[in-house]
């Protein structure tokens, strides 16, 4: 059996949701939210380039996947 591997951004995608839910009941902003995903082990790894800088291009993408309503049980407002 071949394991498939996860992209980044499907693992943002899994937690997000957890994370609003628990934490951003009424929403969040762009840099909360990065840093509250900072936070998990998993996505510590993944979310900083190879010279220490923040891929903020992954939950930015993430967030035009919700603006063009790509993405269900999600959305995005003006806080």
């Amino acid at each position: 059996m071949v394991k498939k591997e996860v992209s980044t951004t499907e693992m943002i995608r899994e937690k997000l949701p957890v994370i609003l839910k628990d934490k951003f009941k009424d929403g969040a902003t762009f840099d909360l939210l990065w840093d509250e995903l900072y936070k998990d082990k998993s996505l510590k790894k993944v979310m900083i380039n190879k010279n220490g800088e923040k891929r903020l291009g992954l939950l930015q993408g993430l967030s035009n996947r919700i603006k063009a309503n790509k993405e269900e049980n999600l959305m995005l407002r003006r806080l």
